[in-house]
Parts: C-alpha cells; sequence; structure tokens
C-alpha cells in the first residue's frame, strides 16, 4: 500500500473547476469564432462579392467594348486567397479575333475599376492575412487559431476529467 499522497488529493479536489472552467471558456471560444466566422462572410460578400461585381461589369460592359475584344479571366480573378493572393488584376483583355491580348490591368486607366481592385485587396487581405509578427486580424487564420483552441481546451478538459478515477487509485 502506498502513503496517501496529498496533492494527489488537491488535483482531485479541483478537478471538477477546472473541467467547469473549459467548458465556460469552451462556450466562449465557440462564441468569438462564431463571430469570427460572421465577420468573414460579411467581408468575402459585402466588400470583395460587390468589388468583383463591379470590376466584372466594367471590364464586360465599359474595357472590352473599348478595346475591341473580350474579357479573360485568370485562375486568382475574384478569388479569396493568400497564396496566390486572389486579385481582381488576373485579367486579359483579348483580341475577338487573333485571341492575343491586347490589354491589362494598368493603374490609372479605369478609376472605377482601381476602386473595386482596391477594395477587393483591402477585403481579401483582412479575410487571408496570416497571423504572425506583422498583423493579427486575418480572419480565417483567427478562426482555424480558434479551432486549434477547441481542440487543445478539449484534451485538457477530457484528461482532467479522466484524471479523478486514475488519480484516487492512488490514494
Amino acid at each position: 500500500m502506498t502513503t496517501p499522497n496529498p496533492v494527489l488529493s488537491e488535483m482531485i479536489n479541483e478537478a471538477p473547476e477546472q473541467v467547469a472552467a473549459a467548458e465556460k471558456n469552451l462556450d466562449q471560444i465557440n462564441e468569438t469564432q462564431s463571430d469570427l466566422e460572421d465577420k468573414s462572410t460579411a467581408i468575402e460578400e459585402g466588400v470583395c462579392g460587390a468589388a468583383a461585381a463591379d470590376a466584372t461589369n466594367i471590364l464586360e460592359l465599359t474595357i472590352a467594348p473599348d478595346k475591341g475584344g473580350y474579357v479573360w479571366y485568370g485562375p486568382n480573378f475574384a478569388q479569396i486567397s493568400w497564396d496566390p493572393p486572389g486579385t481582381l488584376t488576373d485579367f486579359e483583355i483579348r483580341d475577338s479575333t487573333t485571341h492575343i491580348s491586347i490589354y491589362v490591368y494598368n493603374i490609372g486607366d479605369y478609376p472605377d475599376l482601381d476602386a473595386a481592385v482596391d477594395d477587393f485587396t483591402f477585403g481579401n487581405d483582412y479575410i487571408t492575412h496570416p497571423l504572425g509578427s506583422d498583423a493579427a486580424y486575418g480572419l480565417d487564420p483567427l478562426i482555424a487559431a480558434y479551432e486549434t483552441a477547441k481542440t487543445v481546451v478539449t484534451a485538457g478538459k477530457n484528461k482532467v476529467e479522466a484524471s479523478v478515477d486514475v488519480l484516487e487509485r492512488y490514494l
């Protein structure tokens, strides 16, 4: 038989309070994560989506007819992405006959397009900027960090809950 250890008794006694604190922390994490998801969606739809729609209209209804061609969209046009970065400048106006590029984005040529490009770039950065020494505002990386926090807090809560049965055997 082992000698009772007062630290083990203390750990058993503290376990319910630690589990309750972890559950409260999980509730707060879930609430904050949900709020961040709402904000990310709002910027993606309300800023980036609107800017992309504006840019598409300008490209298809103004620039392409002015240049006498059609719009070819690249794979990063209007994509929400950090690497490669989503942008509204991944396009070309191509000649309708030869399909050769006759115009690419040039700042200042179409101020309304410049405004849409700037707003989309702002929104994309707000959503996707990685967390690091230069920024802590990227909503999607923050959401991912909260998901990691949930995993860590849940693992700790589960370990504390399971510890009571094991520790009681050694009192």
